[in-house]
């Protein structure tokens, strides 16, 4: 179902002042680890840990990554870390 398609999307953008994009060097494989790190940093006490969730895939648009998780989640606390620092 589309629905379900959308819940397993997660738009990461890039900080609108950066002047350059940190992600060029990275591949999508790259960022598909770097970001399952993410998660596991957050510890285990965290509340804001989403449970049992992985990224799957990522795809570098122009203003960010497209990521790509293997459950539907909602990612209210990382919206608020743009890339670019």
């Amino acid at each position: 179902m589309r629905g379900d398609t959308a819940d397993k999307q997660i738009l990461i953008q890039k900080d609108k002042n950066a002047t350059d994009n940190v992600l060029d060097s990275l591949t999508e494989k790259d960022l598909v680890a770097k970001a399952n790190t993410t998660l596991n940093l957050m510890g285990m006490t965290s509340m804001d840990k989403p449970q049992h969730t992985s990224f799957i895939g990522a795809k570098k648009l122009c203003n960010g990554v497209e990521g790509k998780v293997d459950t539907p989640v909602n990612f209210p606390t990382l919206s608020s870390f743009p890339i670019g620092h």
